[in-house]
């Protein structure tokens, strides 16, 4: 039996070491970063702001919801198209790149 000290879990983690049971109670894994961004309009400070943020994240969540048809909608409402998006995730070199788009008209 482990007890908790102070209630920290890395102070668990810490006692579990100690007692040799790390290897068998604890997984360990690369920290992963998302990064998630919505209403955003097509502009050059937008995307360089975005591509910063993103660069080498392991997913880019981004409201994309617009094709290159409707690139004049997505303009006028402050969105990026799919297109855009793509652009921004290559430009960021992320991982994976999840499009959405959420719509109170079609909710």
């Amino acid at each position: 039996m482990i007890a908790k000290v102070s209630g920290s879990f890395f102070e668990s983690a810490f006692i579990c070491e100690i007692c040799g049971l790390h290897s068998e109670l604890l997984e360990y894994e690369p920290a992963r970063r998302l990064v998630y961004a919505t209403d955003l309009a097509d502009i050059a400070d937008n995307r360089a702001r975005l591509c910063a943020l993103a660069q080498g994240a392991d997913a880019l969540i981004c409201e994309a919801g617009f094709t290159e048809v409707d690139a004049e909608q997505a303009r006028r409402t402050g969105h990026l198209t799919a297109r855009a998006f793509a652009e921004i995730a290559v430009a960021s070199q992320v991982k994976r790149l999840v499009p959405f788009h959420f719509s109170r008209r079609t909710a």
